[in-house]
C-alpha cells in the first residue's frame, strides 16, 4: 500500500514559491488572507486545484489588489501541478520582454524588467502581443537611451525641436517619448504641438509656418552670425537655454509685448555691440579697428 504523501508545511510552500513563483510571496505571506492561499496550495499539491468559483467566493470582499483573475488562478495551479509547463510559459514571457527591451534600446533595470515579466505573465498575454512593446515603451527615459528604436525616436524629437526652435526639457521629452513609444501618440502629433508652440513664439511667421520651419526661416541669420562672429555654424543653437542666439532672432516690443523679428542690420548691430557675443575679439573687429586707427593717423598727419 502506497504511503500517503505528507502535506507541505507553510514554510515549505513559501520556500518553493520563492524559487519558482515569487509573485505569490506577497499573497502567501499576507497577514489577513495568506492562510487561504496556503490552503489552496496544499489542495493543489494533492490534486485538487483551486476553482474559479473558489477564488470568486473567497476574494469577493477582499482588497482589490488581492483579487485574482482567471489566469492567475490557472498559473497558481499549474505551478504546483506541472512545474515544467509553468516554467516553459514563464520562459516565453521572459523572452518576449527581453526581446522588446533589446529592440527598444532602453536600459530597463532588473527590478523593472521583472515587473514587466510578471505583469504580462499574470495577464496571460501571448509572447507576440504588441502591448508588450507598449509596456516597455513606458519606461522611456531620454537620459538613458542608448540604441534601438528609442534612440531613433530621441533623435527625431530633438531634430524636430531644433527645426521649430522650441527648447524642450527632459520632462517634456520623456512625456512625448513614452507616449510615442507606447503608441498613444505619434511623431505627427508632436510636430503639430511644436508647430503650435512656434506659431505663438514667432507671430511674424504667420502664413508661412505651415510650410517653412523657423530653423529654415532663420537660416540667413545663422549665416550672418557665422560671418560676423567667425564661429562654426554648428555652435549656433537657437535652443540654447541662455537665449543668446534667440536674442538675435527677435526682440520683445516694449509697448505690445509681442515678439518682433530683427532685421539683418538690427541683428548685426546687436551682435557687435552686446559683449556676450565677443565680437571685439574676432579678427574682423581687430582688422576694422586697425584700419580705423590708420585712417585717423592719416587725417591727423601722423602717417599710416
Amino acid at each position: 500500500m502506497a504511503t500517503k504523501k505528507k502535506p507541505s508545511t507553510d514554510a515549505q510552500i513559501i520556500a518553493k514559491a520563492k524559487k519558482n513563483t515569487p509573485w505569490l510571496i506577497p499573497l502567501l505571506t499576507d497577514p489577513t488572507h495568506g492562510k487561504t492561499y496556503l490552503d489552496w496550495a496544499r489542495a493543489a499539491e494533492a490534486g485538487k486545484p483551486v476553482t474559479d468559483q473558489q477564488v470568486a467566493a473567497a476574494t469577493y470582499n477582499w482588497d482589490i489588489t488581492q483579487v485574482w483573475n482567471k489566469n492567475q488562478a490557472a498559473l497558481f495551479n499549474l505551478s504546483l501541478s506541472n512545474p515544467g509547463e509553468y516554467k516553459s510559459q514563464l520562459g516565453e514571457a521572459t523572452a518576449s520582454v527581453d526581446s522588446a527591451i533589446q529592440k527598444s534600446g532602453l536600459p530597463v533595470d532588473t527590478n523593472k524588467r521583472q515587473e514587466l515579466i510578471d505583469d504580462i505573465f499574470l495577464k496571460g498575454w501571448k509572447a507576440t502581443d504588441p502591448r508588450i512593446a507598449e509596456l516597455v515603451g513606458g519606461t522611456y527615459d531620454v537620459t538613458k537611451v542608448t540604441s534601438g528604436t528609442a534612440q531613433n525616436l530621441t533623435d527625431q524629437m530633438k531634430s524636430l525641436a531644433r527645426s521649430y526652435m522650441i527648447p524642450l526639457d527632459q520632462t517634456t521629452l520623456n512625456t512625448w517619448g513614452q507616449a510615442i513609444s507606447k503608441g498613444t501618440s505619434t511623431i505627427e502629433d508632436m510636430t503639430k504641438y511644436l508647430k503650435g508652440q512656434a506659431a505663438g513664439l514667432y507671430p511674424f511667421m504667420s502664413g508661412v509656418i505651415d510650410s517653412v520651419t523657423p530653423e529654415t526661416y532663420f537660416s540667413p541669420l545663422k549665416s550672418l552670425i557665422q560671418t560676423n562672429l567667425e564661429i562654426n555654424p554648428a555652435a549656433i543653437d537657437f535652443n540654447d537655454p541662455s537665449g543668446k542666439w534667440m536674442n538675435l532672432a527677435y526682440y520683445k516690443d516694449p509697448k505690445t509685448g509681442a515678439n518682433v523679428a530683427r532685421s539683418n542690420s538690427e541683428a548685426i548691430k546687436e551682435m557687435r555691440t552686446n559683449p556676450i557675443y565677443g565680437y571685439d575679439t574676432t579678427q574682423g573687429a581687430i582688422d576694422s579697428a586697425y584700419a580705423l586707427g590708420s585712417q585717423i593717423r592719416s587725417l591727423t598727419g601722423h602717417g599710416a
